[in-house]
C-alpha cells in the first residue's frame, strides 16, 4: 500500500525521521538541500512488545515501475 510519493528530479535527496520513545511516534520528512526539509506521508504510530522483543525498523529500498532492474545507492545511514 503506498501512503504517499514525491517525484524526485534530483539524483541526490535527504530522508530522515524524527521519532521519540516517549510519544511512540515518528514522523518522515525528505530534502533536496538538506537543509529545508519537507513533511512526507503521516505519522508513524509505533508499538513495542517487550514479550518478544518487536519494535519498528526502518529501511530504505528501490523497486522498479516500468521495467525489471535499477539500484539505490545510500551513502550512509545514522541513527540517534
Amino acid at each position: 500500500e503506498t501512503i504517499v510519493s514525491v517525484p524526485v528530479k534530483s539524483q541526490t535527496f535527504y530522508l530522515r525521521v524524527i521519532a521519540s520513545n516517549h510519544t511512540r511516534e515518528a514522523n518522515f520528512e525528505y530534502s533536496f538541500n538538506n537543509r529545508k526539509f519537507t513533511s512526507l506521508g503521516n505519522t508513524l504510530h509505533m508499538k513495542f512488545n517487550l514479550d518478544i522483543f518487536t519494535g519498528n525498523k526502518f529501511c530504505l529500498f528501490n523497486f522498479a515501475t516500468k521495467k525489471g532492474g535499477g539500484y539505490a545507492d545510500f551513502d550512509w545511514f545514522r541513527m540517534k
